[in-house]
């Protein structure tokens, strides 16, 4: 690969985004899962002190959530632990949210 490929194909991968977007971008997604972790361990306790409740599937939604994030970093940044992690949490969003259809059900 030449220069003029690399930098071509460094203009098409950074079509209409800037650095300062992409940051902006990136800055988003961290306070999103973090906001969204926060409202879980909330709700989550709020349930089960109050109402002897325990919802599961807010963990679900999470972790689903959180799961894809990771896998997606992983698909550009190429880092196993992102890989490793984000199918866990995929797994165990599966595990859950079939825990609470299961719990639906019976």
């Amino acid at each position: 690969m030449d220069k003029n490929e690399i930098l071509e194909k460094s203009r098409k991968e950074n079509e209409n985004m800037d650095e300062f977007e992409k940051f902006a971008l990136m800055k988003a997604g961290k306070w999103a899962v973090a906001v969204g972790g926060i409202l879980c361990v909330v709700l989550y306790t709020i349930e089960a002190v109050f109402f002897d409740v325990f919802n599961l599937d807010l963990w679900g939604i999470f972790l689903a959530l959180s799961g894809v994030n990771l896998t997606v970093k992983y698909a550009y940044r190429k880092k196993a632990h992102e890989l490793v992690f984000g199918v866990l949490e995929l797994l165990a969003a599966v595990l859950l949210i079939i825990i609470h259809f299961a719990r639906l059900a019976g």
